[in-house]
């Protein structure tokens, strides 16, 4: 079992990545279920609403889950709070220094794992104590950093420079990108966009389209205020409200279930092996 398997205490090192609004207490017990590891995304919920949220989790599994706190928004500490008291086990944190809630999380007997774009962020990290970083290349969909850093150079990177282990996120829809991300010296890999087109995946039909029609080269970085990658709005059909999707969106062809969609990935654990 590699590190971030025995980590997480998952059947798969695979990690689904947090999406506002969408991997709430429902989606996230469907792939912890699958064998990764279901995360919810706090941003955008009060406490009150993220208490559900795990409830909602906790009656549909008892296989391991995570929390995402975004440590820039405002309640992010309140949110912390909420999730260490319902004894959720492992705290995904993004968006801000590790500093401010490793340690805290780490005297509750749960696991941190933190996101990063670059070497600086990844050799913070693991100064402040987090059990894991999750390398997050630019071609990534949502919010990602400014680096401009893309996956195959960030990857191989943070493994060569930390001593933890690295997760990576970012250009990963099949079992090829889970092998090649283990080649370039990552443990485990997070997969957002992919998830979306799925068919429990929870957004309009019309995103899941859009992200079957796009080509690698259909998404935009915009700012507003963070910088983000987006499906570009002729695709998506809303200037106003883009389709949040990585450039990872050309490679998915069909809409399959989120079981489907891990086992899949999955395979790559076995072509990394040759």
């Amino acid at each position: 079992m590699n590190r971030i398997a025995k980590l997480l205490k998952t059947n798969y090192p695979i990690v689904q990545g947090p999406m506002a609004g969408i991997t709430l207490g429902e989606f996230a017990s469907t792939v912890s279920e699958a064998g990764g590891l279901g995360v919810i995304a706090s941003a955008g919920l009060s406490p009150e609403k993220l208490k559900e949220e795990i409830e909602k989790v906790k009656d549909r599994t008892d296989k391991p889950f995570a929390v995402n706190i975004p440590i820039y928004q405002p309640g992010s500490e309140k949110n912390l709070d909420t999730a260490l008291k319902a004894d959720v086990g492992i705290i995904y944190t993004s968006a801000g220094s590790p500093e401010k809630y490793t340690e805290r999380v780490k005297e509750s007997g749960a696991k941190v794992i933190h996101k990063v774009s670059r070497l600086k962020e990844g050799l913070k990290a693991e100064k402040a104590g987090v059990d894991a970083v999750v390398a997050m290349g630019f071609e990534a969909g949502g919010i990602i950093g400014r680096s401009g850093v893309t996956s195959f150079c960030l990857i191989p990177e943070l493994a060569d420079n930390l001593s933890i282990p690295v997760v990576a996120a970012g250009g990963i829809a099949d079992e090829r990108g889970f092998a090649a991300a283990l080649i370039l010296g990552a443990e485990g890999v997070e997969i957002g966009t992919r998830l979306l087109a799925t068919r429990e995946c929870p957004v309009p039909e019309s995103v899941k389209q859009a992200i079957l029609k796009a080509t690698c080269d259909s998404t935009m970085v915009i700012e507003r205020p963070v910088v983000m990658r987006a499906l570009k709005p002729e695709l998506s059909g809303d200037s106003e409200n883009p389709a949040l999707g990585g450039q990872v969106s050309g490679l998915i062809k069909e809409i399959l279930t989120v079981e489907e969609v891990i086992r899949k990935i999955a395979e790559g654990l076995n072509k990394a092996k040759f």
